[in-house]
Formats: structure tokens, C-alpha cells, sequence
């Protein structure tokens, strides 16, 4: 956009139905010091880094659609329209430009590709003493007023709280996504985990800001990241570790890593249906509040704000679920 204003309104037409978007800027997700760094190599002195809070400040918003009750919209508005439409309890859109690459940044001008999400129920394998959570299905976001129908839901009031982020990108998802713009497909991933966790029915206040953004060129010394999805994590999280600066007050700190990879993520020889996977209560000790993350298009910002939720300390619903369903 060659304009930045706080509050933007959207309005196209498929052949099915009209859309009319009503957004906010999310202000929030881009922290003032949030930085890119380009790594071609294991030496730091080879590393470039670039701020990038200006570049990206205007570009992420939240919203509703008009005429839909419990609507949600979370999109990237730089270099076309990129994120989720969600209708409330009737369905999901992905938006994104046809062709990223040669979209018109100036005019804002190119045909879109509007699809619903490919949903994939598999399997997912957890107990309360698991030392981590891995997930075989991608995420499904259900509407929040349809867990609520039924019940009461119990109201807290919060402090606002603030999960500071570290992004990492390998060379895998690079080399996949090598005519587009990752630095704004990886934003809008992380645009909608940001919507996901300011849901009014979490019950407290969470903001999701970035402050670090690792683009890995070429395979670190001391990292691996493979298809042993065990493995990679274990890496994965001692490395972040070693980035990290002691106390929040400094520069670039952050409290959650994030890998993402296309590398096709497997636990145990035959089971590579595995999209993520995360320590669970791992949100508190810098060296276990990680996550890895299959990428999989626009839907992986589910399977992030899934793993994410495992590091808070979440476990899958059903019957291993210690959490109290009692109406108060």
C-alpha cells in the first residue's frame, strides 16, 4: 500500500458470495526492534541484518466480515490480500494473490485465489505426562461460540501479556518458496496465530509480538534439522537457546522459537503424518518453550498457534484432558 491507515474495508465477490472485510491494523505483532537476519552460514560475521519494523509495521490486520455473526478475518494487506476469512460457524477462506510474484505492489492491482482449507484429521498423540506433543493433523479452529453453546464460560480479567517471538525459517521452506516473498508469507502466518490467541474465549489477554526473524541460507553447523521430527526439535531448541540474551530487557530477546520447515516431519520410521510438535509447559524455561512446524501453505498458522498452545501448557481435548468442564 502506498497509504497506511489504521482502519481499511475490503469489498470482492466470488461467484458464490460477497465479502465485505471491516479491519483494524494489528499494531501489536511487529515489535519496534524486530529484526531480519539472512544467515548464509554458520560464521556470525557473515550474517546480515536488516531492521524491519518499518517495512512491515502496516501490513497486518484483523477484522470481521459484515453480516456475519462470530466472523474472523486475519490478513496481510502488503503486495495484495494474504490470510483467513472465517465466516463464524459456516466455513473457512484462505485469500492470497494467484501469482506472488509478479503481483503490482504500486497499484495493489491482481487477480486473488480464494479456497477453503484442506483440514486433515488424523491421529494425534498425547498423554498428561508426555514430555512433549506431537500433532499428525493440521489444527482445526472451531468456532469459539459453538464450544460455548451449552455452558457458562468462566470471565477473568487480565493484564495484557506479551509472548515475544523468534521466527526460523531453514533452507528447505527457502528454496520452496523461492519466487515468493517470504518475508511476508512467513508475517502472515504469524498475523493469524496472533488472532487465534486475542479469541475473547481464551479468557486472558495475549498478544503475540516478533522481534527476530531468521532466514537459514544454508544448513547450520549446530543445528540439524531432518525428518526425525524428535531430533530436529531437541536441535532446534538448544540452538534458539544459544540466540537467546539473558533477561527481557534485552534487545531481541524472545520468550518462543518457532521453526518452519518443509522438511516432511516423522516420528518413528512409518509415521510421518506429523506437523508439529512442541514441549508442553515449555513456555516458562527458555530452552523447552519451542515448537518445529511442517509447512503446509497458509494453514500451518494453525498448526503454530496448536504447538504454541502445547508450550502454554494445553493438552488435546477429549478424555486424557485434566481441565474441569463443570459449569462455573
Amino acid at each position: 500500500m502506498s497509504q497506511h491507515h489504521k482502519n481499511l474495508q475490503y469489498m470482492f465477490a466470488t461467484k458464490e458470495k460477497d465479502f465485505h472485510l471491516i479491519l483494524t491494523l494489528n499494531e501489536g505483532l511487529i515489535s519496534p526492534g524486530f529484526v531480519l537476519e539472512r544467515r548464509s552460514s554458520s560464521n556470525v560475521s557473515r550474517t546480515r541484518f536488516q531492521p524491519a519494523y518499518e517495512r512491515h509495521r502496516h501490513c497486518s490486520y484483523h477484522g470481521v466480515v459484515r453480516g456475519h455473526a462470530n466472523s474472523q478475518v486475519a490478513v496481510n494487506v502488503c503486495r495484495g490480500l494474504r490470510g483467513l476469512i472465517s465466516l463464524g460457524e459456516e466455513e473457512d477462506f484462505f485469500i492470497e494473490p494467484v501469482n506472488a510474484s509478479t503481483y503490482d505492489k504500486e497499484s495493489n492491482d491482481g487477480s486473488h485465489i480464494i479456497y477453503k482449507p484442506l483440514l486433515n484429521r488424523g491421529k494425534t498423540n498425547s498423554t498428561p505426562n508426555d514430555a512433549f506433543c506431537s500433532d499428525t493433523g493440521t489444527w482445526h479452529h472451531d468456532d469459539p461460540a459453538s464450544k460455548r453453546a451449552g455452558r457458562r464460560v468462566r470471565k477473568s480479567v487480565s493484564m495484557e501479556r506479551t509472548v515475544e517471538t523468534l521466527v526460523v525459517v531453514d533452507q528447505s521452506m527457502i528454496e520452496y518458496h523461492k519466487d515468493e516473498d517470504i518475508e511476508t508469507y512467513v508475517l502472515t502466518i504469524m498475523n493469524l496465530v496472533a488472532k487465534f490467541y486475542r479469541d475473547p474465549s481464551i479468557g486472558n489477554l495475549v498478544n503475540i509480538a516478533l522481534v527476530r526473524l531468521i532466514l537459514l541460507e544454508d544448513q547450520q553447523d549446530d543445528l540439524e534439522i531432518s525428518n526425525n521430527a524428535d531430533d530436529t526439535l531437541n536441535s532446534f531448541c538448544a540452538w534458539q537457546d544459544t540466540l537467546n540474551p539473558e533477561g527481557d530487557e534485552q534487545h531481541n530477546h524472545h520468550d518462543n522459537a518457532i521453526l518452519l520447515t518443509r522438511k516432511d516431519l516423522c516420528r518413528g520410521s512409518d509415521i510421518c503424518f506429523t506437523l508439529g510438535l512442541a514441549h508442553v509447559s515449555g513456555m516458562c524455561n527458555r530452552k523447552r518453550s519451542c515448537s518445529i512446524n511442517e509447512d503446509n501453505g497458509l494453514a500451518v498458522g494453525f498448526t503454530v498457534a496448536h504447538e504454541m498452545g502445547h508450550n502454554f501448557g494445553m493438552q488435546h481435548d477429549g478424555i486424557d484432558n485434566p481441565c474441569s468442564f463443570d459449569d462455573d
